[in-house]
Parts: structure tokens; C-alpha cells; sequence
């Protein structure tokens, strides 16, 4: 056997690291995510429905959008999805909080949650509604039994804030400096101010807007200083309420009342993204409902060469693919026209762009990623692909003591746990790791970690004298497969099932008959 690591303590996790501003430069290890893996999720997509939405969407993208994220959803019972409408007056609950699994996503819902409702564009209507939906499935705890999800606000909207009828509406603009006092002050909104009610339920907001919404279009200078204005408060409220210092609001005054919620030192943990075209809407918004539900990690590229009227994008190197659940290739303006693993080429699908593990299944450890794409000509916005891999759900492993009597420990003894290091259908996974942990009850790391064709011997040295017997029957660690590191992967989190109960014996009365 070949001796491949030793326990290497692994870093803090991302929810409690330090703030980036630039939020994640990758999505995955280097990025915050809002909710553990494996968490139960309340999702609520908050559609913009008013009148000017129609016209900046007449392809429908956001119906493609909905319809995409309940394909991606549909299978998820731990994942319940909500849809509200707002546009002026009272806002519509299109969908309440239900698993997919459950209730479907209606075609009539679709068909309504992209209607539009109105002129105007009042996100207070619209963000009152979706924190009393969230406040509603809490009080009811409507199917969750008993847990305690992890809350994401997906808001969408083309425009300012404008709730006012009129070009300018009358008193538009203190009612919109009000309305800032009751996000990120102390007017009382609801059971306090709005940032408080997000933070009650612990609700993420991920705001994705469309960038042209918020520039001015008039001649008229009064019109422009109107518009910027509004722009600016807009914009300040929705880098209150998410929490996120990005690009497009960076030169944006901070109001007093907003600078304690916009300097990154407080929980919420949201995003904000803009698009430029209402093309890109679909992947803006399924990369904020995946970066919800979903553990992805980004394939960081190493370097792209020039291949005849396009370009190659090569990535770095990969773990083996018994590892990954799924690749995704996310499309800006660029046509994609191979995509080639360790040299061959792999199935292109027409479409959205998803591969699974009948295809990857047998990549080796260190496996690169080519892809070949050319820029699409009538694209306005800055050509480029996004390149996601999700890792596969480790099964619970199953693991017994080598020679040991009963499973018996003795504190001032070391053993080695052999483990069966294989998938739910008995294929031996790759050996290699980056990194390997996996703690006795006495908190002791592994000092040795051998690995031979789907076979784990895991030695611990002594934990030395306890005080009380230690029984256990199960094992939890983390590794990080050969590669995954420079991949940007974290501990993929794992369980070991003794075959029999085992016990660490205390010496420290002596030896027992």
C-alpha cells in the first residue's frame, strides 16, 4: 500500500470566514454560500410585473427562467419554492411555499407570476409580501416538520424604484427617501424596520436587476437629476438589504441611515447581479437559485488559445469523475462547439448544457476540461462561458477494526479502521486525497491513511489514558479528493458505519477482567 496523506486540519468554512466585498470571486470554496449543504431551503422568487418589463422581454425569458429552476428543483423535497408578483397596488402570491415534489410548478402560474400588473415599480409592496409569505410558512411551519430553513429572496426587477404615477410622480422623491428610513432606519415597518425583519427570519436577498433599467433615457436635466436620484436610492436600498458592495452600486452615496447595513460587517450575506441584456436573465437567475441549493464549485481557467475562427478555454486539472455528480457550462453570447475532457470529446447537448455521470463517470484524477467556443456576433454584452462542477453526495462507508476483539479499544493502544471506500453500486472510488479527516471520539486525527483498489486502513496513534469509557458506532470526516484543491473544492463531508459497536476502554482504573 502506498501511504498517500496525513490529517491536515481543514480551514474555517466559508460561513465563518471574513467578508469579501468582491462576494465570491468563484462560486464555491472561495465564495460565500447562504445555505449549508443539504440544508432545507424556502426559496421565494420576487417578479418585477410592471408594464415596462414587457417590452424589454419579448421573448419571454423570464417564463424560461421559472420553467428552468423547476426543472432544477423538481426532485428536491428538501427545497420548497414560493413565486410573488409586484408591480403597484397589492402584490399577488402566485405560488405559496411548496416542495415541487409536492405541487408542480402550474403552467397558469407561469403564465401569471410574467403578466404585467401594472405602471409603477413599488418594491415595498413587493418585499412586504414576500416577508409575510416567509413569516406565513414559519408560523404554519407548512410541511417543513419542525425545521428551520435556510430563507433566500431571489427579487428581480427591470427598473428603479418608481411608486409614484407621473413622469416624475408628485412627492416621489420624499416618499422614496421614506421609504429608505423604513429599510435600513428606524420607522417602524412591520415589527420594526424592514432590514429587521429580513434578519428575524434570516432571509438572504439575491437582487437581479436589469442594468439599463437604471440609467436615464431623458433629454431633460431635471428629468436626469430625478432619475439618478431615484437610481441612487434605489440602488442603496438594495445594497442595504443584500448586504453587497457590487460594482453597480459602489459609487453609490450610502445614506446614513443604510451605512451600518452596506459595510459588510453583519450577517446578511446576499448579492447583487446585473444584467446587461435580458438574454442573460436565465443564467443570472438559475446561478443565484444554484448558489442557494446547490454545492458548485467553479472550474478556474488556466489559459485560452486562438483555434480557427474561435478560441479554446482550457480549465485547470479536475478530480477524477467519480466525484462529480455534474458539469455545467453556462453561455454569454458565445457558441459553444466542442467541449473535450483529457483530450476526446464529449457529448454536446443541444440546449442548455448539462453532463452527468454516464459521461464522467470514468475521468481519472487530474482529468482537464477543454472547451471550444466562438463569440456570437449579434451578442451586446461581454462573450464568456461559466464552467460549474457539482460533486457527488458521499455514501455512508462501512468500516470495522482489523483484528480487534469485540471492537474493544484500549486507550494506550493505536488501530487501524479498514473501510470500504466505495460508491452505493460497489465501484471502488479513485485513491488520492488533498486532504483526509476523520476523528476517534478522543478528537485524534489519522496518522496514516492507506488506500489500495476501494480498501481504506486508517491508523490513529494512542489517545493516551482517558477518563471514562468512549462507546461509538459511527465516524464522521471530510476529504477533498487529488486536485479538488486547486479546483477550489471543500471537505466533501462523509460518514463510517462500524460493522460492530466499538468502545475506546480507560486504563486509568487499571486493567478489568
Amino acid at each position: 500500500m502506498t501511504l498517500l496523506c496525513s490529517a491536515v486540519a481543514f480551514p474555517p468554512s466559508a460561513h465563518a470566514a471574513g467578508v469579501d466585498d468582491s462576494y465570491g470571486k468563484q462560486v464555491g470554496g472561495q465564495g460565500y454560500k447562504p445555505c449549508l449543504p443539504r440544508s432545507d431551503v424556502d426559496l421565494l422568487v420576487l417578479m418585477d410585473q410592471s408594464a415596462s418589463l414587457q417590452s424589454l422581454d419579448p421573448k419571454d425569458r423570464r417564463v424560461d427562467a421559472l420553467e428552468l429552476i423547476a426543472e432544477m428543483l423538481g426532485s428536491e423535497a428538501d427545497i420548497r419554492l414560493a413565486i410573488v408578483g409586484f408591480s403597484e397596488g397589492a402584490p399577488v402570491v402566485h405560488r405559496r411555499l411548496r416542495s415541487l415534489v409536492d405541487k408542480p410548478l402550474d403552467p397558469s402560474v407561469l403564465a401569471d407570476a410574467t403578466d404585467k400588473s401594472g405602471q409603477q415599480t413599488d418594491y415595498r409592496l413587493g418585499l412586504d409580501a414576500a416577508i409575510g409569505e416567509f413569516d406565513r410558512a414559519d408560523r404554519a411551519d407548512d410541511g417543513n416538520n419542525g425545521s428551520d430553513p435556510c430563507r433566500v429572496l431571489v427579487f428581480f426587477t427591470d427598473g428603479i424604484y418608481d411608486p409614484v404615477k407621473g413622469h416624475p410622480g408628485e412627492g416621489e422623491e420624499p416618499f422614496a427617501a421614506a421609504f429608505r428610513e423604513t429599510v435600513c432606519g428606524e420607522t417602524p415597518y412591520l415589527d420594526g424596520f424592514l432590514i429587521d425583519d429580513l434578519r428575524q427570519l434570516e432571509i438572504q436577498t439575491y437582487a437581479v436587476l436589469l442594468q439599463v433599467g437604471f440609467i436615464s433615457t431623458s433629454d431633460d436635466a431635471n428629468r436626469i437629476r430625478h432619475d439618478q436620484l431615484m437610481a441612487d436610492i434605489s440602488l442603496d436600498i438594495l445594497r442595504a438589504i443584500t448586504g453587497h458592495n457590487a460594482d453597480l452600486v459602489a459609487d453609490v452615496p450610502k445614506a446614513e441611515e443604510c451605512q451600518e447595513w452596506s459595510d459588510g460587517t453583519w450577517p446578511q450575506r446576499g448579492k447583487i447581479s446585473a444584467v446587461a441584456n435580458i438574454d442573460d436573465l436565465i443564467n443570472e437567475l438559475l446561478e443565484v437559485v444554484r448558489d442557494a441549493t446547490t454545492v458548485l464549485y467553479g472550474c478556474p481557467r488556466e489559459e485560452t488559445s486562438l483555434s480557427g475562427a474561435g478560441e479554446t478555454w482550457e480549465f485547470v486539472n479536475q478530480p477524477a469523475g467519480a466525484f462529480v455528480e455534474s458539469l455545467l457550462i453556462d453561455r454569454w453570447g458565445m457558441e459553444v462547439r466542442e467541449i473535450i475532457a483529457n483530450g476526446d470529446p464529449l457529448p454536446l447537448p443541444a440546449g442548455r448544457i448539462s453532463l452527468g455521470p454516464e459521461v464522467l463517470q470514468g475521468l481519472p484524477p487530474g482529468w482537464r476540461l477543454a472547451v471550444e467556443v466562438a463569440p456570437e456576433s449579434s451578442y451586446s454584452g461581454d462573450p464568456r462561458i461559466k464552467c460549474f462542477i457539482e460533486p457527488v453526495e458521499l455514501p455512508q462507508f462501512s468500516g470495522d477494526f482489523d483484528g480487534v476483539a469485540g471492537n474493544q479499544l484500549v486507550d494506550t493502544m493505536g488501530y487501524d479502521l479498514l473501510v470500504d471506500w466505495e460508491s452505493a453500486d460497489g465501484d471502488p472510488y479513485p485513491c488520492g486525497f488533498d486532504r483526509f479527516e476523520l476523528s476517534l471520539p478522543t478528537g485524534l486525527d489519522p496518522v496514516k491513511v492507506d488506500c489500495d483498489s476501494g480498501k481504506l486502513e486508517v491508523g490513529w496513534p494512542p489517545p493516551g489514558e482517558i477518563d471514562d469509557d468512549l462507546p461509538f458506532a459511527r465516524l464522521s470526516g471530510q476529504m477533498i479528493p487529488s486536485y479538488g484543491m486547486q479546483a477550489g473544492w471543500e471537505g466533501m463531508p462523509f460518514e463510517v458505519i462500524l460493522q460492530r459497536p466499538a468502545t475506546v476502554m480507560s486504563t486509568k482504573h487499571g486493567p478489568r477482567l
